[in-house]
């Protein structure tokens, strides 16, 4: 580290020292445009996928609540997620001239079943048509992709140097989870992006807190809370940034130990003032109350809760006290009920309701393109071999406590359904490795990397959502350790429908993931009896055909458990392996042929 840089949070020249012998300058004006040329194509690589893939899981029920917020002024629908990404959505569907009309007017929060009928019934019934909607909604959606592309770009070239920035732009661009979520309507891309962009202005406070530096860290925040609401998780990761900063400028920048008489006393000198640390959360709570369009309203204006021991214990006084955007307390409430019960989660062959250590480091590894692993593992390698004064500690300190506690808080949670949930976390994976990679000769091999992962999600596209990398076996075998949304959304109904028209059969059976499939099945054309079929039935006299989704196949679609804690098994389908798989679609589908072995 360099000694002297007494007000500004990293230690790092940022002059053009990155440009040694056999490397690359650290500044070149060509980066920013390389930088932009591949946001560009990104962006126009998720374009191209909006129509690919029928509505998953979540998608109708974002958009009712994206429809639901300007038709009735508030949040009513799957209040658990808040509001920015619905008001760019709703505001493109409105625009396209989508509308709802049992929604004006609503005052009370909706059951989050409701929330999927409302899409339904806008999506099928709705005078703009299923695809239009679809489409016009994702393609809004792209607004964030483009905010973490330029944000990723921000920060690394802030921290370090343009090269740098425009190294993790790239490797954004091209990671296939980022590209899978960016082309669907749900809140993942939007938290990263909001994330990232609250941590960039937050490091800038730090870095040198004044009343502009202190009012855009609070927008900021409100705004990613507003995205969703686990961002505030950024939060503990800066206060602890604040007093390590302190501490080092107690003990002066000679990297000298520390004096132990009157440290603290030193250390609070190098604290932002307390008018700053008080008017942030100030401006973050208005930020993210705008964004609910100002709403008040009561608790008790909900349908959400009913016989909850929790909703009970809540005094009857503050139910009914008017207050702020009430769907958000309401909403976290709901996500704090889902924490506690568990959810069903498949890990590595075993199905449960309790959360795994290391369920999202195995799906980071796993879904992560095989170039980025070995550039990870690269960057420890990098980071070993450099002297003390190279391994640039602050900064890589900083990148790594930033997503610490929303990690940590995933890896501890029951909520482990998709890597989608840490995908706050990918760019500052991708943020370390270039803090590494980026000198010297170690930039060429980045760069080898880069092409790497570039080609092995080219072969895969538009297949993103179902990406797992060779390591894991690709897409055909990634069952055997994860499925949910890392695999199987309920995606290819719509391809599904397209094989079965051609090949003339009228008798198949249907099992797939997904909310509203039989509306989905019926609007597409097939059969809507093809739903129903008993499976032990199907069984003992086997005929047709069986579309099979994965997460059928493995037991997920039916695993449920009840409020006594009575686990709930569904049917079994180890039977059909002794039929031929005749076609799979995309790879969450497989259709078997009953009618021979």
């Amino acid at each position: 580290m360099t000694r002297s840089v007494p007000a500004h949070i990293h230690p790092v020249n940022r002059t053009n020292r990155a440009g040694r012998r056999f490397g690359l300058p650290g500044r070149h004006w060509t980066y920013k445009y390389v930088a932009l040329i591949a946001g560009l194509i990104a962006i126009a690589r998720c374009w191209s996928i909006v129509g690919v893939y029928n509505h998953t899981t979540d998608e109708l029920a974002h958009i009712a609540g994206a429809v639901g917020l300007y038709e009735s002024g508030r949040n009513v629908y799957m209040v658990e997620h808040p509001t920015l990404q619905r008001l760019v959505v709703g505001l493109a569907l409105r625009a396209r001239g989508v509308e709802y009309p049992p929604a004006r007017g609503l005052v009370e929060v909706q059951p989050r079943p409701d929330a999927n009928v409302a899409g339904a019934d806008i999506v099928f019934d709705g005078r703009v048509g299923y695809w239009e909607v679809l489409k016009t909604a994702r393609r809004a959606n792209l607004v964030f992709l483009a905010l973490l592309l330029l944000f990723t770009y921000l920060l690394r070239a802030y921290l370090i140097n343009p090269l740098s920035g425009m190294l993790a732009s790239v490797l954004i661009g091209i990671d296939p989870n980022i590209l899978a979520h960016s082309a669907l309507v749900t809140t993942d891309v939007p938290a990263a992006a909001g994330f990232l962009a609250a941590s960039f202005f937050a490091i800038r406070f730090v870095a040198r807190p004044t009343w502009p530096r202190a009012a855009a860290a609070g927008v900021a925040l409100g705004l990613a809370m507003s995205c969703k609401f686990t961002c505030v998780l950024l939060a503990p990761a800066v206060v602890v940034i604040i007093g390590i900063r302190a501490i080092r400028h107690a003990r002066g920048l000679t990297g000298g130990p520390p004096v132990p008489r009157g440290i603290m006393r030193r250390a609070w000198r190098h604290v932002p003032r307390m008018r700053y640390l008080v008017a942030i959360p100030v401006i973050a709570f208005v930020s993210l109350w705008a964004t609910y369009l100002f709403n008040i309203g009561r608790l008790q204006d909900q349908e959400l809760f009913s016989a909850e021991k929790g909703w009970k214990a809540i005094p009857a006084v503050i139910k009914r006290t008017p207050m702020p955007m009430p769907s958000m307390p309401l909403g976290v409430m709901f996500m704090g009920a889902i924490g506690k019960t568990g959810f069903p989660c498949y890990f590595n062959g075993r199905l449960d309701f309790n959360g795994h250590l290391l369920y999202f480091p195995e799906a980071l590894a796993l879904k992560s393109a095989t170039g980025g692993v070995i550039a990870a593992g690269l960057s420890v390698v990098a980071c070993a071999m450099a002297g003390r004064r190279r391994r640039r500690g602050l900064v890589a300190l900083c990148l790594f406590l930033l997503p610490s506690f929303l990690m940590l808080a995933a890896m501890t949670g029951k909520l482990q359904i998709g890597i989608r949930h840490v995908l706050p976390v990918l760019p500052f994976i991708y943020l370390l490795i270039v803090l590494y990679l980026h000198r010297g000769r170690w930039v060429w091999a980045l760069i080898a990397l880069m092409g790497l992962c570039a080609v092995e999600t080219a072969r895969v596209h538009p297949d993103y959502l179902p990406f797992f990398n060779v390591l894991a076996g690709g897409p055909e075998r990634g069952s055997r350790f994860l499925a949910d949304s890392n695999l199987d959304w309920g995606q290819d109904v719509a391809r599904l429908a397209d094989y079965l028209k051609t090949t003339g059969r009228r008798d198949y059976t249907i099992k797939v993931s997904g909310v509203q499939v039989a509306r989905l099945v019926q609007w597409l054309g097939l059969d809507p009896k093809s739903r129903e079929t008993d499976i032990e039935a199907l069984r003992q006299h086997p005929h047709g055909l069986l579309a099979l989704g994965v997460n059928a196949k493995l037991g997920l679609e039916d695993f449920k458990k009840e409020k006594d804690g009575t686990v709930l098994h569904g049917p079994d389908y180890s039977w059909v392996a002794r039929y031929p798989v005749i076609r799979r679609i995309g790879s969450s589908i497989e259709v078997y042929d009953l009618d021979a072995r």
